[in-house]
């Protein structure tokens, strides 16, 4: 394992620190948190991201070390925010983690930590926890409850939404209850 594999496999803290805000990087690397995460995604007010990307690779640029929460793929925003990180080396963390075909692009040089947030990245989960690079998975529960339409600490209600969604899912992939030819 790369140094970035161990502390990012042993970590018990993690604090994440919105991309638009430079001002809060180094209070948050002094804090004693295991890891911290420049969030490039959710904590960026809607219009910042391209500032946000900015702040993250200046503070990078200096030499100080984080984990990058990137735009998940199918964004604006994506491609420019693995093209910053990949100049620095730095682990990156993976919104709507779900395709492992795309992690795998997305490991090949660099610590990977995928987020699980939707049902698909849940049914996936084996498959985009096996990809190469990959050092743990971290879990978004609320996101999840949200596309399932259930309250985020109705624990029971979420596993059988997930299980029937699962099942719906993996019936329409082999053809089950399709109408038409």
């Amino acid at each position: 394992m790369n140094p970035d594999s161990d502390r990012i496999a042993a970590a018990r803290t993690l604090l994440f620190v919105p991309g638009d805000r430079p001002d809060r990087f180094a209070k948050a690397a002094s804090s004693g948190a295991d890891l911290v995460i420049i969030d490039l995604e959710d904590a960026v007010a809607p219009g910042d991201e391209d500032h946000a990307r900015d702040n993250a690779a200046a503070w990078l640029a200096l030499g100080n070390r984080a984990v990058v929460r990137i735009n998940p793929p199918e964004t604006p925003w994506y491609d420019a925010d693995l093209a910053a990180v990949t100049e620095y080396g730095c682990p990156v963390m993976v919104p709507k983690a779900e395709d492992p075909v795309v992690l795998a692009e997305i490991a090949a040089c660099r610590t990977l930590v995928p987020l699980v947030e939707t049902a698909l990245g849940i049914e996936r989960a084996h498959e985009v926890c096996a990809v190469p690079g990959v050092v743990r998975a971290a879990f978004a529960s609320v996101d999840l409850a949200t596309q399932l339409g259930v309250a985020h600490d109705d624990h029971s209600r979420a596993q059988d939404v997930v299980a029937s969604e699962r099942h719906r899912h993996s019936r329409s992939r082999r053809g089950v209850g399709r109408m038409g030819p």
